[in-house]
This record gives structure tokens, sequence and C-alpha cells, in this order.
């Protein structure tokens, strides 16, 4: 319990406008013996915490942290409830949870970006609603910029927000927030990589291969579809550029949570190659749509064996937080259930794809 002391210690000093020369006077102490319980270096004899926590009018387990200790207990506890909700598709109640740990807790950021990100995740049919929890999301994270100290609560609260005022159709403010964050090769991902050692480095370097493979996978797809038109040779060669990548890098076939990418590449692959008029490629892609879906949302992969990505698990950017699975979202969000692929709707293959789909779709 002794690793709050020195943050404790420091804080009552400085409230009572004390020197570190003059606690040691008062505790017959060196000034040099103070300043290291404040740095952590050395803790004070048990028998003089007593008369430290007296001096301050304090307990002796407010001295040593133990509040802190207490706090952070809590708050583990709030987010693994949080996350149990949120990955099981019950946001309603890991809304109330975090709203009501946010008053439990004003001056934990974290939380407040918890809630922030929690807000923007609900899918929300009431258009209204929907734009009051972005407005919502918007306020928290303003807020956290505004009061957060800490490098990691304010990164997120800046990725977040550059995010919501996108979606919320200031782009000016989007560009500036978002300019505010570290670039890619600054970043800690690429510092890091150059400092660890051994099985800490490869273990890093792993997640970052991950990592950067999935960003090169949205970035293809991105410029795919904003530069070049539905069916084109170039977006049909691009998109299967995106899925190179990811069968490169998971050349087990052990895609895990990534298999949302593998589904959702190959359902605008068929789109294109069903505008470019190639229908057997159309309905090959639709399959495999189907069988990465229904790998996404069954397969509960523990470890990739991939050479790359060996030992990695779940990609929790990927975990699914919605009411129902990537099975239902195609059938219903993506409109397979019913529209579009007109043409070959009556085909058998096209239709054992919707059966297939059908039979795995869930919602809650």
């Amino acid at each position: 319990m002794a690793i709050y002391f020195s943050e404790k210690f420091k804080q009552n000093r400085k409230a009572k406008d004390l020197t570190q020369e003059q606690l040691a006077d008062i505790f017959h102490v060196s000034p040099q013996a103070v300043s290291r319980w404040e740095n952590g270096a050395t803790y004070p004899d048990i028998e003089i915490l007593p008369s430290i926590a007296a001096y301050f009018k304090i307990t002796v387990d407010e001295l040593l942290g133990v509040d802190k200790i207490k706090d952070k207990e809590r708050i583990e506890k709030i987010n693994k409830e949080v996350s149990d909700k949120f990955n099981s598709g019950h946001l309603d109640d890991a809304l109330e949870i975090l709203r009501n740990a946010v008053r439990e807790f004003p001056h934990e950021y974290s939380l407040q970006n918890e809630l922030a990100l929690t807000l923007t995740q609900q899918p929300e049919p009431d258009k209204e609603k929907a734009q009051k929890n972005l407005l919502e999301a918007i306020a928290i994270r303003e807020r956290v910029l505004e009061n957060s100290t800490d490098d990691f609560t304010r990164n997120n609260a800046l990725f977040g927000l550059s995010q919501n005022y996108k979606k919320a159709g200031d782009k000016e403010k989007a560009v500036k927030t978002a300019k505010k964050l570290s670039s890619a090769a600054n970043s800690s991902d690429v510092v890091l990589s150059q400092i660890y050692e051994g099985n800490e480095l490869h273990k890093h370097l792993k997640s970052n291969i991950s990592t950067c493979s999935n960003t090169l996978v949205y970035d293809i797809k991105t410029l795919a579809h904003s530069k070049y038109d539905l069916g084109s040779h170039e977006r049909i060669k691009l998109i299967n550029k995106a899925l190179g990548i990811l069968d490169l890098i998971y050349e087990n076939g052990d895609f895990g949570t990534e298999n949302f990418f593998m589904f959702d590449l190959h359902y605008h692959l068929a789109c294109n190659y069903y505008k470019a008029n190639d229908m057997d490629n159309a309905l090959l892609c639709l399959e495999k749509t189907a069988q990465y879906a229904i790998d996404f949302d069954t397969t509960d992969l523990e470890h990739h064996t991939s050479i790359a990505v060996e030992g990695l698990g779940k990609n929790m950017l990927f975990l699914r937080s919605y009411r129902y699975n990537e099975c239902y979202r195609l059938l219903h969000d993506y409109g397979l259930g019913h529209g579009g692929f007109e043409s070959i709707r009556e085909n058998a293959r096209f239709k054992a794809v919707i059966a297939n789909l059908e039979k795995h779709a869930e919602s809650d």
C-alpha cells in the first residue's frame, strides 16, 4: 500500500504550504529523507506513520492511499461490468453503469471517455436521439480535454472527438482536433519498437503488424471507394489488394475478429462484380461473404497461429457491439435479405447464401 504514500504525503505538504525542509524539522529527519519519501525512493518507518497522519489530520489508511487502492479496484470492477455488457450487445445497461460511475468518480476521466464511446456506439433508429447522443459525447470529450492531464486519456479524447466532429458535420473542427494527435512516425507504437527487447519486443511488433495491416486494408478500401466508380477495374483491383494483405498476414486462415474485414471486403467486391456484369465472381464473393460473417459471429479465436501475428488474441476494435450479429446485419443493414442483386436473386447459389445467413442470424 506504500505505493501511494509519496503522492499523498506530497499533496498534504503542499496543501499546508510547507517546504520539505520545514517538514524535516517537524518530524526530526533530514530534508533528504523527506525528498526520498516524496519521490518514492524510501518510506518512513512504520512507527512514525501515525504521527505524520495526525499532523495532516488524516487517517493512516488515507496517508497510505488505501482510498485510492479501493477506488482503483472499484473502477476495474466497473470496467469489467461495462465490457461484459458492451460485448454482449446490452448497450443500454452499459450506459447506465457508466453514467452512475461518472457520478461516483467525477474526476476519473477515462470513465468519461468510455461513456462518450458507448453513446456513439449505441445503434439508435431514432435520428433525433442519435444526434442528442452525439452532441453529449462531444461535450463529454471536450470536458475531458479541458480537465485531464493524463496523456493517454487526452489522446483517447482527441481521437474520439475528431470522429464525433466529423459525424456532426464539422469538418474544420475534426481536422483541427485530429492534427493534435501524434503522427504515425512519432507514435508510441513506432518508438516502443525501438526500445523494447526480447519477448516484449516480439509481442509489440506482432501487435503493430496487426494494427498496420488493418490500417492499410481500411485505407485501400477507402481509396477504392472514394476515387473509382462502382464496378470499375481499378476499384475491383484495389479491393483485391486489400484482401491480399489479409491473406498474407493470416496465411493460416485464422482471421479471428479480422473476419469482419473479410466479409465486408467480399461483400463490396460482390457489388462491384455485379455492377461489372461478372455474375460468377459476384456469386462467389457473396458465398465467401456469408462464410466470413458466420466465422466472425461464431469463431472464438484464442490465439492466432499465423507466423506474423502468432500468439495474439482478439482484436478489441472489432468485438461486436450491436444488438444483433453480422449475419443479421448483412441481411438487414446491408440489404441482402430484401434488395439488390435483382438479376441473380433467383439463382440457387444466391438463395443458398440467404438461407445460410438466415440460419445464423441473431438479434437481441
